[in-house]
C-alpha cells in the first residue's frame, strides 16, 4: 500500500538515468542523434504531457482510471507498431 513510494522510485530512476548518465556520457564524448531518435523523444514528451494532464485534470485527480489505463496501453501498442514499421522501412 505504498504506491507513492513505488511511483517516486520509478520516476526518480528514469530522471536519474536520463539526466545524470546521459549528461556524463555526452560530457565525455558528444552524442549524435538521428531523425528517428528525435521522433522517439517527441513521442515520449507527448505521452508524458498526456499523463501529466490525465493526473491533474482528469475525473479522478492523482489516479488513472481503467479507461485511461487502456488508453495508455493502446498508445504503447501504437508506439510499438510505429517502431516495427520503422524497422521495416515504412517510415
Amino acid at each position: 500500500k505504498k504506491e507513492d513510494i513505488a511511483v517516486g522510485n520509478i520516476v526518480g530512476s528514469n530522471l536519474f538515468n536520463i539526466l545524470w548518465v546521459l549528461g556524463i556520457t555526452a560530457t565525455v564524448q558528444p552524442l549524435a542523434f538521428s531523425d528517428s531518435q528525435i521522433a522517439d523523444v517527441m513521442i515520449a514528451i507527448a505521452v508524458s504531457l498526456i499523463l501529466l494532464f490525465t493526473l491533474t485534470i482528469g475525473k479522478h485527480k492523482h489516479q488513472i482510471s481503467r479507461s485511461e489505463g487502456v488508453m495508455f496501453l493502446v498508445l504503447y501498442g501504437a508506439y510499438l507498431a510505429f517502431i516495427f514499421s520503422r524497422s521495416l522501412g515504412v517510415f
